[in-house]
């Protein structure tokens, strides 16, 4: 038996996360196609727009649903057709070949929606299929997505993790060595009651290379980077906001700084990687010896510092840096967060 549901999920919610799992219940296989319209899109504010893509779409689906070997996910691009309920024969001719395309069958046994609106066009454009309908009244999760698009915070919690990862505010902090990274992200972190992701290389290198950074090889690199962006995902709790200390971009400058150059894979995650606010913390305050850092010298800190605004400025990338004592750093930190709330 082969189950069908299409619909925009922009964005998707725990209403739409209940709703395929329900349908699923009834069926050996379930086809989800989300159906992407360029028209729609713009008339969403910039927020929307630029969160709402197809991309986004699809990468919360499959993650919310990684484990679920009997639901499929795919898509169809109805941009240029005229738009419901004026193009109901061209989008469902859309929708069968992305559903033939997904499973080899011509068509459905069910199709699933929770709108009985959708009746007879579902009866008249897929007649060999059974409508059934799933919790139209909205009892299971009272939301919907229009509801989320307009007031997305006060519905935050009707989000699933995949969703809120998206649009939560990361806020990551650089800077060379000794240069309160660690102790303004964990206060920052304090001040908004929002989780902080730590430096991975950091601890690793405690960990398992005995404290001591020069016993670092070119492999560590790679791996630096690639775990330091996963850990973003991993520690994630579903707030709003989230503070990351350190990110893949460091791990190039060190690598640049101790062997000369950037690997590829470490120059891919850098240039891939986005936060909402990034700060750069300038090495205007004491150097403390950790026992982990090389560059306490003013000749060797001027050095790194160069070399770190050298490599910004090569990738281009966007900051606010600040300066001052640990306090006014965390205040003109507050000041630019808050604008990003805004």
């Amino acid at each position: 038996m082969y189950g069908l549901i299409f619909g925009k999920f922009a964005p998707l919610h725990n209403g739409h996360v209940n709703f395929i799992k329900e349908s699923a219940k009834h069926c050996d296989t379930l086809v989800v196609v989300v159906s992407y319209d360029d028209k729609f899109n713009v008339k969403q504010t910039g927020f929307w727009k630029k969160y709402l893509t197809l991309e986004n779409r699809l990468e919360w689906l499959n993650k919310e649903f990684k484990d679920y070997d009997d639901i499929i996910i795919t898509y169809v691009d109805e941009s240029g057709l005229k738009g419901y309920p004026n193009s109901w024969q061209e989008y469902a001719n859309l929708v069968y070949d992305a559903f033939y395309d997904a499973t080899g069958v011509k068509s459905p046994n069910m199709v699933f929606s929770s709108e009985w609106e959708y009746d007879d066009g579902i009866k008249t454009y897929f007649p060999e299929s059974v409508h059934v309908v799933i919790d139209s009244n909205r009892k299971a999760v009272t939301i919907s997505a229009t509801q989320i698009r307009e007031h997305l915070y006060v519905h935050w919690e009707y989000l699933p993790r995949s969703v809120q990862f998206t649009l939560a505010k990361k806020i990551a902090l650089i800077g060379i060595e000794s240069t309160g990274k660690t102790s303004l992200s964990e206060r920052l972190a304090k001040h908004y009651v929002a989780p902080v992701v730590p430096e991975f290389a950091k601890e690793f290198i405690i960990n398992e290379l005995k404290g001591v950074e020069k016993n670092i090889d070119d492999n560590h690199y790679d791996m630096f980077a690639t775990k330091q962006l996963e850990s973003i995902w991993e520690l994630y709790d579903g707030s709003e906001l989230v503070f990351i200390d350190t990110n893949a971009f460091i791990t190039g400058f060190y690598q640049r700084l101790y062997t000369g150059k950037i690997s590829k894979h470490v120059e891919q995650l850098l240039q891939s990687e986005e936060y909402d606010l990034i700060l750069y913390l300038d090495n205007d305050v004491e150097w403390i010896d950790d026992g982990m850092r090389y560059h306490g010298t003013p000749t060797l800190r001027q050095k790194a510092k160069v070399l770190f605004e050298l490599t910004l400025l090569e990738y281009d990338v966007s900051y606010v840096k600040i300066d001052g004592t640990y306090d006014e750093r965390f205040n003109k930190a507050i000041k630019h967060i808050n604008e990003v709330l805004r």
